[in-house]
């Protein structure tokens, strides 16, 4: 009895690779981030189709080789910036041409991203807003604008992961919190309370400043001199 030998999907790892984090600015985003991404797009596909941690990892394994849901091949498209299937290395097995993925990031042509170290300050300058991992309107719900007018930002932190997909360590990688703050945050022990702070934090969540009373033109120090440099 022949034992099937799997070979990765180098392509889909190198095109990973070769996107920005959101939560590590500077490096690839993990298998769990690229999930959380798939599906945010997939929700602007209007798609209700699941994809999670697990799939990422079958697929660059060489678990599956092609994801039968035309949805979720296209949001990974989107997300990792290709044009066709084929730049993900996936192969329709019952089509009669093979598609040969190459062997390493080397033999695969494609450019091996610079690995930079992490980074957790939470600036502006290098910080994709969270607001493209919400469905539209997601600050407009009733419950949100509850939190808003109280300045929860408990409430606001656990909504925004629950949409997400982020734990703790990626919201507060993003926020420039630890792990630990943003768990006091959440569990009401503990408040934003300076304006600067308050506006940065906004700023990062994509959260309109005016939305929590304060001027248009708000913005954290870091966001300010970053548009000064621009």
């Amino acid at each position: 009895m022949s034992v099937k030998h799997l070979v990765s999907n180098t392509r889909l790892i190198q095109a990973r690779e070769s996107v920005d984090s959101i939560v590590f600015p500077g490096n690839p985003p993990t298998r769990g981030e690229l999930a959380t991404r798939v599906r945010a797009e997939l929700r602007r596909l209007g798609s209700g189709s699941e994809f999670t941690t697990r799939h990422v990892s079958r697929l660059e394994r060489g678990e599956t080789r092609w994801p039968k849901d035309d949805d979720v091949r296209l949001a990974l498209r989107r997300v990792l910036g290709v044009s066709s299937d084929e730049d993900l290395g996936f192969h329709n097995s019952r089509r009669r041409e093979p598609v040969v993925a190459p062997r390493s990031s080397r033999e695969s042509g494609l450019p091996v991203p610079s690995r930079q170290s992490h980074r957790r300050d939470g600036s502006c300058a290098h910080v994709v807003l969270v607001r493209q991992l919400l469905p539209e309107g997601f600050f407009d719900q009733p419950k949100i604008q509850t939190a808003l007018d109280r300045r929860d930002f408990g409430a606001i932190f656990r909504a925004v992961r629950r949409h997400t997909g982020l734990n703790q360590v990626e919201l507060g990688s993003v926020v420039g919190f630890n792990q630990g703050r943003v768990s006091k945050i959440e569990s009401g022990k503990r408040g934003l309370h300076e304006v600067n702070e308050v506006v940065h934090v906004a700023n990062v969540l994509g959260l309109e400043p005016w939305r929590l009373g304060f001027g248009k033109s708000a913005r954290c120090e870091a966001c300010r001199g970053t548009a000064e440099r621009e």
